[in-house]
């Protein structure tokens, strides 16, 4: 049976896990945005450019009544006003995200990279068939789509087929409604209607987050995992979600743009390659294009 939605982040100084229940949440409406600028050629034909893409992601639970929940919001709250990340799941059975090869149109599996850095947050959480997950590109172009889950394992999913075509990689695999990385806009950091109550005889919550792609892809090849709910605060080997971020400072280096003549964009043996995270990429695809860069 599904659990209900979830909260995940960690406090400052803190690589332990906390996950707030929420029980139920009122309203979830994720729309994706891009910001372009379009011009009229001289031919007059509309030339556009892509800047750049998010996902607005609100969360709302209304007129709850709980002390204990509404401390531990005020304190999530607390988190995102300070420039703080946390995780959102509307099921707590299914944080699920991994990064795979970008797949063709009409492809119906998608080969699942190493790793799993939010594999902490539910040890057993794993895909059911029938379910919609969504599959993204990195990039400020936005392409994206939601496909239903048939089967799969640690190394690959399948899936209806896919209707576009993903010549930008890695892509990321995940269920439709979680949210790996999402953060308060600067703007809204003083905004006094996140948490509002009606005479505190019952509260709301309402977070306009915001979900932003190099966010998502700066874990692609992380080669570790967050830290759980009972790792110690200064646990080795692990990291928080704010440190990570910290570290990696936006995508990784070692995405590509993956090429139409053959599988292997620079002549290796894998998609991934073997580059170390965070290091500058050289060098062209089989095609003379220059990999994606952010």
């Amino acid at each position: 049976m599904a659990q209900d939605p979830y909260l995940y982040w960690y406090p400052r100084g803190s690589r332990t896990l906390k996950k707030v229940s929420l029980g139920f949440v009122s309203d979830l409406r994720p729309v994706d945005v891009v910001e372009a600028e379009e011009v009229v050629t001289g031919h007059m034909a509309p030339y556009r450019t892509d800047l750049s893409r998010a996902r607005m992601v609100p969360i709302v639970k209304e007129r709850f009544t709980s002390a204990s929940l509404r401390r531990d919001l005020e304190a999530v709250v607390i988190h995102l006003r300070a420039g703080g990340a946390v995780g959102f799941s509307l099921d707590g059975d299914k944080p699920l995200a991994r990064f795979g090869t970008p797949p063709n149109a009409g492809d119906t599996s998608v080969a699942l990279s190493a790793g799993d850095p939010w594999g902490s947050w539910n040890s057993s959480a794993a895909f059911a068939s029938g379910d919609e997950i969504r599959i993204e590109q990195p990039g400020r172009e936005l392409r994206a789509e939601t496909v239903t889950y048939t089967s799969g394992n640690t190394s690959a999913v399948t899936t209806s087929a896919y209707l576009n075509g993903y010549d930008v990689g890695p892509v990321l695999v995940r269920y439709r409604d979680f949210y790996p990385v999402l953060r308060l806009p600067a703007r809204l950091a003083n905004s006094p209607d996140l948490l509002t109550h009606d005479r505190r005889l019952n509260y709301t919550l309402s977070l306009p987050l915001v979900e932003y792609p190099q966010d998502l892809f700066a874990f692609y090849d992380a080669g570790f995992t967050l830290g759980a709910a009972d790792s110690t605060p200064d646990a080795i080997g692990r990291y928080s979600l704010d440190e990570w971020l910290g570290v990696s400072s936006g995508m990784p280096a070692n995405t590509f743009r993956k090429s139409r003549v053959g599988d292997d964009d620079l002549g290796a043996a894998s998609r991934f390659g073997s580059e170390t995270f965070g290091q500058p990429v050289t060098g062209t695809l089989a095609t003379g294009r220059p990999r994606w860069m952010p």
